[in-house]
């Protein structure tokens, strides 16, 4: 085949003998000649100047006099921040000052010869030339400069947009600095915290600062935090006891070492609403609420406006049966040894040793969701293979059915019989539990509509949300918790607020209309929706045309009585209307939660928070006008110094010497308490395995630890199960036993378990090593990979991802 034909360009030819279009036919164009002075290297004593077109006026000159040290330099400053450079101080005495340009000098090396540096950041210096000397003339009592050098040896940069760069120029508002330290202590969003600061300046272009310094602003504040943390947390708990007597606190510590263990307090309102609704509490813990890692506790219940409350909190050092021992008689110290009628929570070991030595008493009863999640994968499958005969309907309406104990198992016993699943393990395991979670085996107390630890799950998401997290210092959370603890006060007084409207009623019945008028707006909703599914009829055409049929529609709820509205012996306050906080009897003690000598347990702040508002109203009435803002600007620059004049005060200590309830004080870094020194608690270790503390375990052993407690220190670091204490066969994200197991986790373990079976053992974790041989450039084969990876060879790398701990449910 002959070769196709191609023009002048060097393009092949179509077949009528033109180019081909699809062909690019134009030409490089060469770029345009350089000069060659462009392009040589610029002369390394070349000088620069500042701008000439600067006010004379504001240069420096020799023999320029000023009345004092700090004024020469102001005026120094202000030319160096006009002709681009930044400038430091160099050969101070009493009588001379010398300010260099912030360029002088050459960088010397800390390290030897040879030793690379740890950052690749260099150093400004290039041994720049321009200085000024400052004189003092004692006799005359001013300051002159003695010596001006305009020269440089660099470029400079007298742009706003570079000089905000430079450390002699920048400038951060005290007042500007105030603002954004209370939008980032109140949990204001970095981003927007900077928006709010661009708003103030008229846009980030008119910052005298950097976004840098704004973030090192906000470290600082961070370590001033969680400086003398405890002292801190006792000096705000000391406050709010001398602002109410009925607020406590204890703390737990090591008699050997004094470390602090556990933290409990509860404030006054949060007593008074255990005696108003104390009859049920939900008992659960979280994490990640404070940068010791410490899991928070709360004791939560409802309202008779059906709202969450919280009755005391503790922050404890580990989930051990000691740790809940000693908080469970702590709280019934402080609530008069009143113990609740039923608590509820989750399957805990710890926490169910704890509540039969201190809560005898009261009805233990275990959360419904979280025993029912640990076989919730098991339960699916017997619901798809038994989808015939209806089980999972069947066998929820059996958990929800008001049956009588010796029915309910006459009833559980014929259906599993029927299925064939009474030894199936999830079946048996919720069998042998049955007591203490379905509903039938407490039909005969009161137990707040509650069957899980749902309450204390939303209250635990309602504090994450807003108020804590994970690099909370200690004292601002329990700042945080008494903001949440006024936020949900003000919601339920508005709940209390609109209830007193009258609502729509489900009927024309006269105990309908009183129930209207008693009970609560969130209780009569919930009534009438009951009442609602109760009374519901079906009317069909029947094949006699003479009469209709009526039928009700039978479901879980109504079939059980039959259409007949069951009511169960409630506690008036719970359901009342007229049982509100003001018709308590308020004389027995005071509810008054607030700290009035300052939001943050400061003087100085409270007086800030009063000026501000006043300050504010200033500000609006002089931006009006241009005159306005001229009479103001007047009128404060003639009453700030005298106003600075004043000196701090000296008296921001609470007037009253603060003691716990255990009589402690606090003394320098430490507290005193019966005689020992307290010191900050340590961070807390939380149930499951660190990152990075994965040892191999070939052979199961048996726990060595306390027997009370749910994770044991002295097997932490190795790969043990924290649920069921087994080693070296799974993790807590794949137990059977875990309730956050989820379905994804049991998918992963069985599609790993395929795999084994069918193309052999896994891969190992991680990323397989690639070596290369040194003269020969070819890859190791997977058996030589495999070889270099043993941990004979020392360099064996364990982890990769998916190493993180399991959550409990909290």
């Amino acid at each position: 085949m002959a070769p196709p034909s191609l023009n002048q360009q060097g393009f092949p030819l179509n077949n009528q003998g033109s180019a081909d279009p699809l062909h690019h036919t134009s030409t490089l164009t060469p770029p345009a000649a350089v000069p060659l002075g462009a392009l040589q290297t610029p002369d390394a004593a070349q000088l620069f100047y500042p701008d000439k077109n600067i006010n004379p006026i504001l240069v420096p000159r020799l023999r320029q006099e000023f009345g004092s040290m700090e004024d020469a330099y102001e005026f120094y400053k202000d030319y160096a921040k006009l002709a681009g450079f930044s400038l430091t101080t160099a050969r101070t005495s009493k009588e001379t000052r010398h300010w260099l340009c912030y360029r002088a000098g050459f960088h010397k090396s800390k390290k030897g010869d040879g030793e690379p540096n740890k950052t690749e950041k260099g150093s400004k210096k290039c041994g720049c030339p321009a200085y000024v000397k400052v004189k003092e003339d004692r006799k005359r009592s001013v300051w002159f400069f003695d010596h001006v050098q305009e020269a440089h040896n660099h470029a400079l940069e007298p742009s706003p947009r570079m000089t905000r760069f430079m450390h002699a120029h920048k400038h951060l508002d005290e007042g500007i600095s105030d603002i954004f330290n209370i939008m980032t202590r109140n949990g204001v969003s970095h981003q927007a915290a900077l928006h709010v600061m661009s708003d103030l300046h008229e846009g980030r272009h008119m910052w005298n600062f950097t976004e840098k310094d704004i973030k090192n602003k906000k470290a600082e504040m961070g370590r001033e935090e969680r400086d003398d943390d405890l002292n801190k947390l006792l000096q705000f708990f000391r406050e709010c006891k001398w602002n109410n007597e009925y607020f406590y606190w204890d703390v737990d510590a090591d008699p050997d070492t004094g470390v602090v263990r556990n933290i409990f307090w509860s404030h006054a309102s949060q007593r008074a609403e255990y005696k108003d609704f104390g009859d049920v509490v939900t008992f659960d813990t979280t994490h990640k609420t404070n940068s010791k890692r410490m899991p928070l506790a709360m004791f939560v219940g409802a309202n008779n406006n059906l709202k969450n409350v919280t009755f005391g909190q503790a922050l404890i050092g580990d989930e051990t049966a000691g740790s809940f021992k000693w908080l469970f008689e702590t709280f019934l110290n402080y609530m008069s040894g009143r113990q609740p009628h039923v608590i509820l929570t989750d399957e805990d070991p710890a926490m169910r040793i704890a509540i039969g030595l201190v809560l005898k008493k009261s009805q233990h009863r275990n959360c419904r969701w979280h025993i029912t999640r640990v076989w919730e994968y098991d339960l699916d499958q017997l619901y798809s293979q038994h989808k015939d005969k209806n089980l999972k309907e069947r066998f929820e309406s059996l958990i929800n059915y008001p049956l009588g104990p010796t029915q309910f198992e006459v009833e559980w016993k014929n259906l599993v019989d029927e299925c064939g699943i009474a030894e199936h393990p999830a079946i048996r395991a919720l069998w042998d539990k049955r007591e203490r979670w379905i509903a039938t085996y407490f039909k005969g107390m009161y137990c707040g509509r509650m069957t899980s630890t749902q309450r204390s799950e939303s209250q635990n998401r309602v504090l994450k949300d807003g108020y804590v997290n994970e690099s909370t210092s200690l004292h601002m959370f329990a700042k945080r918790m008494l903001d949440s603890l006024q936020h949900a006060d003000h919601m339920d007084a508005g709940e209390t607020h609109y209830s007193q409207a009258e609502v729509v009623r489900a009927s024309k019945a006269k105990f309908d209309e009183q129930l209207s008028r008693i009970y609560t707006r969130a209780v009569y909703k919930e009534y009438k929706k009951e009442y609602n599914n109760r009374t519901a009829f079906v009317i069909r055409a029947n094949p006699d045309p003479t009469w209709w049929r009526i039928r009700k529609p039978v479901n879980i709820a109504a079939s059980a009585s039959n259409g007949i509205i069951q009511v169960r012996r409630i506690p008036e306050r719970y359901i009342l209307k007229r049982y509100t906080r003001d018709a308590r009897q308020e004389v027995e003690w005071d509810r008054h939660d607030g700290v009035r000598i300052g939001g943050h347990a400061s003087k100085e702040q409270s007086r800030l928070s009063k000026l501000l508002p006043k300050l504010m109203k200033l500000g609006r009435a002089g931006s009006r006008s241009d005159r306005a803002c001229e009479e103001t600007n007047r009128l404060l620059d003639k009453i700030t110094p005298g106003v600075e004049m004043f000196p701090r005060s000296t008296d921001d200590e609470p007037s009253e010497p603060g003691q716990s309830s255990s009589g402690s004080k606090v003394t320098g870094t430490t507290v005193l308490s019966d005689g020992m020194l307290l010191l900050e608690p340590s961070v807390s270790r939380t149930k499951g395995r660190s990152p990075g503390k994965q040892t191999k375990n070939d052979v199961e052993h048996e726990l060595d630890g306390n027997p009370l407690s749910t994770y044991t220190k002295e097997n932490y670091g190795d790969r043990e199960c924290h649920c069921c204490g087994v080693r070296g066969t799974h993790y807590s994200t794949t137990c059977p036993l875990n309730p956050d197991r989820s379905k994804a986790a049991e998918a992963r373990t069985n599609k790993r378990a395929a795999k084994t079976v069918n193309k052999g053992p896994p891969r190992k974790r991680g990323r397989p090593k690639i070596i290369r041989q040194e003269h020969e450039g070819e890859e190791l084969t997977h058996t030589q990979q495999e070889e270099e990876t043993t941990p004979t060879s020392g360099n064996t790398r364990r982890g990769g991802r998916g190493r993180g701990r399991a959550r409990r449910g909290s």
